[in-house]
C-alpha cells in the first residue's frame, strides 16, 4: 500500500492537531504531514513540514499552494478554514490537473451551506425542521423580528449569515444581572442585553446581514458523516456534555438515531460528498433542528475516530477508490479534551 504525503491548512488553529493525529495514527500506511498558516509560527506536533502561507482572499494563494504542493509531491490538500473553501473549491480542478486532490465539496454546494439563511430556506421548503429565524440589516428589522419571534418569552440569537467558530453570536436575553456579568462571567460570555444590544447597533454605521432566530437550548449533537455523493458510508453522533469558546470539550458517542437519520436526509437531498459535520440540537418540543453544517472535517472529529471510526483516513481511501471497511460500528465513549503545552522556541 502506497504512502501518502497530504497538505493541511490552517494548521496552526486550536483543534488543528485533534485533526491531523488522526493521520498520524493510521497503522495500514505512513500518512506525510504538511502544514500550512497565515501565522509565522504554529504549536502542532502532529505536522512534518510548515510553511507560512497567505491567505485565501490572496491572488496568489492557489499558486503558493500549487508550489507548495509540488515542492513536497502532495497527493492531497485538506481544508480545515472555512475561508478557504469557496477558493479551493473553484479551483480544484486546476489542481487536479497537478494530480493533487483537493478533499472538498463543489462551489455551489459550499455557497449553498456558507449561507444559514439560505440554507433555513431550503431545508424548509424540503419539508426539514430548521430554527425559526428572521433576517435583519436594520434596527427597525431587528426590533420587528424579535417581537414576531416571540422575544422576551421565547430566548433567540443573532449571528451572521457567514460565520465561523462562533463569531458574531450572541444570545439575546431580556435581564441580564449585571453584577454576575460583569464580575463573574468570562469575556467570552455570549449572552447581551436587549437595550444594550439596540444601542451598541445604533452606533454602528452599517449592519451586515444578520440572522435572528430561536434559541435552541435542548440536548446538542456533533454529528459527524462521510458521505459519497449524498449517500451516507459512515455516521456517528455525540452528544454534547460541555461547550466552550465555539468548540466541543466534552462528549458522549451514542447511537441516536433521530439524529442520525435527520442529518442523513440533509446530506441525501444536498447531494453532499466526503466529511462533513452536523450540529443539531432539540427544541423545547423535543423537535430536532439543524443549528449549522460544517461543509469540511470538524473540530470534534478525533471523538469519532476514539470510538472506532477514522474518518479523515476513511474519506483519502474513499478517494482512492480503495476498499472501505464494513459494518463497523462506534463504541459507546465519552471524551474529553485538555490543553497540552509544547516548545516552540529554544536557545
Amino acid at each position: 500500500m502506497n504512502d501518502l504525503r497530504i497538505l493541511v491548512t490552517g494548521c496552526g488553529a486550536i483543534v488543528a492537531p485533534s485533526i491531523i493525529k488522526n493521520y498520524k495514527e493510521v497503522k495500514e500506511r505512513s500518512i506525510y504531514v504538511v502544514g500550512v498558516d497565515i501565522k509565522k509560527n504554529v504549536s502542532n506536533k502532529y505536522i512534518d513540514k510548515f510553511y507560512q502561507c497567505k491567505k485565501a482572499s490572496d491572488e496568489e494563494y492557489i499558486t503558493t499552494l500549487n508550489i507548495i504542493c509540488k515542492k513536497e509531491n502532495i497527493n492531497f490538500i485538506i481544508p480545515l478554514v472555512d475561508d478557504e473553501l469557496l477558493t479551493l473549491a473553484k479551483n480544484k480542478e486546476r489542481l487536479r490537473g497537478e494530480n493533487i486532490i483537493v478533499c472538498i465539496n463543489d462551489a455551489s454546494k459550499i455557497e449553498l451551506v456558507q449561507d444559514k439563511y439560505k440554507l433555513y430556506n431550503f431545508l424548509k421548503e424540503n419539508n426539514i425542521d430548521v430554527p425559526n429565524n428572521y433576517k435583519f440589516e436594520t434596527i427597525k428589522e431587528l426590533k420587528n423580528g424579535c417581537k414576531l419571534l416571540g422575544f422576551p418569552k421565547n430566548t433567540l440569537c443573532y449571528k451572521p449569515f457567514t460565520s465561523s467558530g462562533s463569531r458574531g453570536f450572541r444570545i439575546i436575553k431580556k435581564d441580564i444581572d449585571y453584577e454576575e456579568y460583569l464580575f463573574n462571567n468570562k469575556p467570552t460570555s455570549k449572552y447581551i442585553n436587549y437595550e444594550f444590544l439596540i444601542k451598541s447597533m445604533e452606533k454602528c454605521k452599517k449592519i451586515p446581514q444578520m440572522l435572528l432566530m430561536e434559541y435552541i437550548e435542548g440536548d446538542l449533537y456533533n454529528v459527524n458523516i462521510l458521505a459519497k455523493k449524498g449517500k451516507t458510508l459512515y455516521s456517528v453522533a455525540g452528544k454534547v456534555l460541555d461547550f466552550e469558546i465555539g468548540n466541543t470539550i466534552k462528549c458522549k458517542i451514542e447511537n441516536n438515531k433521530e439524529v442520525l437519520e435527520y442529518c442523513k436526509k440533509i446530506t441525501k437531498l444536498l447531494k453532499l460528498n466526503g466529511n462533513i459535520g452536523f450540529e443539531v440540537a432539540y427544541d423545547k418540543n423535543k423537535v430536532l433542528k439543524l443549528i449549522e453544517i460544517n461543509i469540511r472535517i470538524q473540530g470534534q472529529i478525533y471523538s469519532s475516530t476514539l470510538a472506532g471510526i477514522n474518518f479523515p483516513y476513511l474519506e483519502l481511501k474513499y478517494y482512492l477508490k480503495e476498499k472501505l471497511p464494513i459494518n463497523i460500528r462506534p463504541k459507546e465513549i465519552i471524551m474529553n479534551r485538555y490543553l497540552e503545552d509544547i516548545i516552540l522556541y529554544e536557545k
